[in-house]
Order: structure tokens, then sequence, then C-alpha cells
């Protein structure tokens, strides 16, 4: 169906059904466009915000393996 046919259809409509039709369109257009995906294998701030579910409290704290070489 052309643009053409379609805009002959919804002229076509009674008044009450066009401006049923009106109001949907407006609702579908005041919609944000959805945002485009990220590229993969582009590194980009903040991409693994939200993926750490958890981290020891000792995460930080200095490795008993590598003493010999912090003194």
């Amino acid at each position: 169906m052309s643009l053409t046919e379609v805009l002959a259809a919804a002229l076509a409509l009674p008044a009450e059904e066009r401006a049923e039709l009106v109001r949907g369109l407006t609702q579908v257009a005041d919609q944000p466009a959805p945002a485009a995906p990220l590229p993969i294998g582009v590194p980009i701030y903040g991409r693994g915000k939200g993926k750490v579910l958890y981290m020891a409290p000792d995460f930080d704290a200095p490795l008993e393996d590598l003493r010999e070489y912090m003194e």
C-alpha cells in the first residue's frame, strides 16, 4: 500500500476514528527513538558500569605471595 493510498484511507474515516488515529500516531511520534547499539570491540568509557556484582572486602589488601617483593 502506498503512502497516497494510506492517506486517502485515513481521510475517508469518520471524524471520531480520524481523531483516534491522530491521537495514536501522536503518542507513537512522542516516544524517543531507540538508542543505537554500542559497537562491539571498541573501548567506550563506562561500558562495564554495573557489571561487577561482588568484590571481596580484602580486594585491595597486599597479597602474601608478593610480600618479599614489597619490602
